[in-house]
């Protein structure tokens, strides 16, 4: 039972599996196979401990970390052998891999054990049958390339979403039954939103990327895989035909280069005729006038700023050799002083600096917008019960007027809390309390804070 005790599972999900199922489903299938033979056999199952899920796609063992893992473990001689469902799940890579593959287990006298039969590489026989199986299985990855890649050619055409992951500003959704099941999108109203943002302030207030991230940091928006937005991330975003209802498939072909004796695998942008791009079965989030004056912009954008001078000497002359991108230069700033005052007023006691404030005073509510909205309204609508009923009344000109001033202003900042989810504000004041230099102010700020003590003080007058 001492041999028992030293076997591992190892599972891999193939591109033979049924690509309807998940990678989770068709390893939960194996492994049920597999301790199924585990009882029939030796009468007990392999604990979870020692169980080796695959669950990333890789054609390579560089791509594959655990089955890196797996190779590391028989190198310390523990490992008596190693259950699979068929030989090709521990490779259908080049020769290369297979025959790493092939000198692990055998020099490290490990059993290659499938429920139909169980490989001593220490035999010239088994081992020689288990270099055919390996082979066979790289001959049929190929093949099933070929064929899945008419697959997805085909799907896409048809205008179906059929990439991993989603884009931001969608959720991917099942639509139809049968044959005709496909993956399409669905928007997101609160990330579209954010997209819309991005395209608003890059059009119509002129930001830059760099600034864009910025002023979605701080209004608390986050991205779907890191906790900040980049440059190059809100570029591919603007840069992006999903977000006006289109498919692209094969815009970014994967090109393998040979360096530092393994493969490496680079994405440069593809420009050839096999590029697809179709209309899709999504809703677009950005109409076409919109996505064409965004790449128009990014056209014209000229390389020689102020003063007709150059900023990198070196632009259009030296390029990545991995990606083929150009070389450019990027001015790194601390983020413990990145937001230091900005166009300083009267004597650096006011600074102007544009921020885009979802929620309340010192940003509260920001992550809850709509409910900012609607407690803005209740309180809007108090204010004009009370201005009602204070124009009734004689005299009290101080009073009318504060409280005139006091609509007025709340009303603007609700206007805008309807029609852009925010309100900006642009003012702040770099003395006082440290509370007080956190807020920032806008016009309509200083007509609700002057009506409101107009109010006060005609009410007592």
């Amino acid at each position: 039972m001492a041999y028992f005790d030293n076997i591992i599972i190892y599972l891999r999900k193939s591109r033979s599996d049924d690509p309807a199922q998940t990678v989770e489903e068709v390893l939960a299938k194996h492994e049920r196979i597999l301790q199924d033979y585990c009882i029939k056999e030796y009468g007990k199952i392999i604990p979870e401990k020692r169980i080796y899920r695959e669950v990333v796609s890789g054609e390579t063992i560089q791509d594959r970390p655990v089955m890196q893992k797996l190779l590391k473990e028989l190198e310390t001689g523990n490992i008596s052998g190693v259950l699979i469902v068929e030989p090709q799940r521990l490779s259908r890579g080049d020769l290369q891999d297979c025959g790493q593959i092939i000198n692990s287990f055998r020099y490290t006298n490990t059993a290659v054990i499938t429920p139909g039969k169980t490989y001593n590489l220490q035999d010239e026989y088994d081992r020689k049958f288990f270099e055919m199986e390996l082979t066979r299985g790289n001959d049929y990855l190929e093949y099933t390339k070929k064929i899945l890649n008419r697959g997805r050619v085909a799907s896409v055409k048809q205008g179906n979403y059929i990439c991993s992951v989603r884009p931001y500003g969608y959720k991917k959704v099942v639509i139809g039954t049968g044959k005709d099941k496909c993956h399409t999108l669905e928007i997101i109203p609160e990330e579209a939103e954010a997209i819309k943002l991005m395209y608003h302030l890059y059009l119509d207030e002129n930001m830059g990327f760099t600034n864009i991230a910025r002023t979605l940091d701080s209004m608390h928006i986050k991205p779907l895989k890191s906790s900040n937005w980049s440059a190059a991330t809100i570029r591919d975003m603007i840069d992006n035909p999903i977000y006006i209802g289109k498919i692209v498939w094969n815009n970014r072909k994967v090109v393998k280069k040979w360096e530092n004796e393994q493969i490496i695998k680079v994405r440069p942008r593809n420009k050839g005729d096999d590029v697809i791009c179709v209309d899709g079965k999504h809703q677009a989030i950005i109409d076409e006038e919109t996505f064409n004056a965004a790449r128009q912009k990014r056209g014209l954008t000229p390389k020689v700023r102020k003063f007709k001078e150059l900023r990198n000497p070196l632009a259009g002359l030296l390029f990545c050799s991995t990606c083929g991108h150009s070389m450019s230069m990027k001015k790194y700033i601390d983020k413990k002083y990145a937001r230091k005052v900005k166009n300083p007023r009267l004597g650096g006691i006011i600074c102007i600096e544009k921020f885009y404030n979802k929620g309340a005073t010192l940003n509260l509510l920001a992550k809850h917008p709509k409910a900012m909205t609607a407690i803005h309204s209740v309180i809007m609508a108090f204010v004009a019960v009370v201005y009602y009923f204070a124009m009734r009344m004689t005299g009290k000109k101080l009073t009318k007027t504060g409280l005139a001033m006091l609509a007025g202003g709340g009303l603007s900042n609700l206007y805008d809390r309807y029609t852009k989810h925010h309100v900006v504000d642009y003012v702040r004041f770099q003395t006082g309390p440290k509370w007080f230099r956190r807020i920032i102010f806008n016009v309509s700020d200083f007509f609700i804070f002057i009506g409101a003590v107009l109010a006060v003080i005609g009410s007592e007058a």
